[in-house]
């Protein structure tokens, strides 16, 4: 049985429960004016002023089209980058480059693009990648690539070059782990953050060394596949790491310590977090029934801000001036 499997689909397997909870139902938690083009342009009432305050450049995945989309935090000139079949974008620290994913038949490919659509290039060829991070010196990309049924951690250079994995796993590696999942970087590029499967694939987070030693798991698996952690991403600052436990977003010390609930609201599952530029806000994916968009809120757990409106929005990246 191709066991490994079970932990890389677990995440949509609590997705799906959540769709299904959600069908029938309302819409969602937040209301507002409708959006053109997929995006919300009459912001919810009282938020205005906070998007306009908004700084950087986000990119995020439409899911149902295949599309990356970009737009000014501030929800200002947004436009899809040319392509089909893209998804899981990652904005180099200064706005500039987006990394992402292309799939085509049986294969995923990673590619870089200019954040104006310009300039597509291919990293890789025929495999099975997800989930790109830019280093924060913009020189080199890590991303998971799927060997037979498990996930692996590799980094290459921005030009395609030096290809390498980098953590180790399977029966033979610390804990018995089976893959390694959705990984980031420190904000000094000396270490990375990512998700690992237990040998009963159950999950948690663990830091490394850039170059894949010093592995240290910071959170526990919980012996509960509807608990498991996912998608870490780590503070401008280097404090904090964001990350979902199940349906819910929480954050932790760097160190694993001071474990905290960020957002969670019943019958919603919040997805792929990622730092706001000057580490004050986080920016999430909501999913409730058959929608997904991107809400944001302050890092002390406030201000819960609609970023989208009718998108199938997936995969937020937030990068640019502070």
């Amino acid at each position: 049985m191709r066991r490994a499997a079970v932990a890389w689909t677990t995440a949509a397997l609590v997705g799906l429960v959540i769709m299904l909870a959600g069908c029938g139902g309302s819409e969602g938690p937040a209301t507002g004016g409708e959006g053109v083009g997929g995006l919300l342009t009459e912001p919810l009432t009282g938020q205005l002023a906070e998007l306009a305050g908004a700084r950087g450049r986000i990119a995020f995945a439409d899911v149902k089209q295949g599309t990356i989309w970009v737009m000014n935090a501030n929800g200002t000139n947004a436009h899809a980058l040319p392509g089909e079949g893209c998804g899981e974008p990652d904005l180099r620290a200064d706005g500039a480059k987006v990394a992402f994913i292309r799939f085509a038949g049986n294969y995923s490919e990673l590619w870089v693009m200019s954040a104006n659509g310009t300039s597509a290039k291919r990293l890789t060829r025929r495999a099975k990648d997800r989930f790109p991070a830019w280093s924060p010196d913009g020189k080199k990309i890590a991303f998971v690539r799927v060997v037979g049924w498990t996930p692996y951690i590799y980094v290459v250079n921005a030009d395609g070059t030096q290809l390498r994995e980098i953590i180790h796993v399977g029966p033979q590696a610390v804990g018995g782990s089976n893959g390694c999942n959705h990984p980031d970087w420190s904000p000094d590029g000396t270490k990375l953050v990512f998700i690992r499967n237990d040998a009963n694939y159950f999950s948690g987070v663990c830091t490394a060394n850039a170059d894949g030693t010093g592995v240290r798991q910071l959170t526990d698996p919980h012996g509960d596949i509807l608990k498991n952690d996912y998608e870490p991403a780590w503070s401008p600052d280097g404090q904090r790491i964001a990350f979902v436990r199940g349906t819910d977003l929480r954050t932790i010390r760097a160190d694993g310590g001071d474990d905290r609930l960020l957002a969670a609201i019943p019958g919603t599952a919040e997805m792929t977090p990622c730092w706001s530029p000057d580490g004050t806000q986080v920016l999430f994916r909501r999913l409730w029934g058959w929608r997904s968009e991107l809400f944001s809120v302050y890092a002390d757990g406030t201000h819960l801000l609609r970023r989208t409106q009718h998108t199938r929005a997936a995969h937020p990246s937030w990068a640019g001036p502070s």
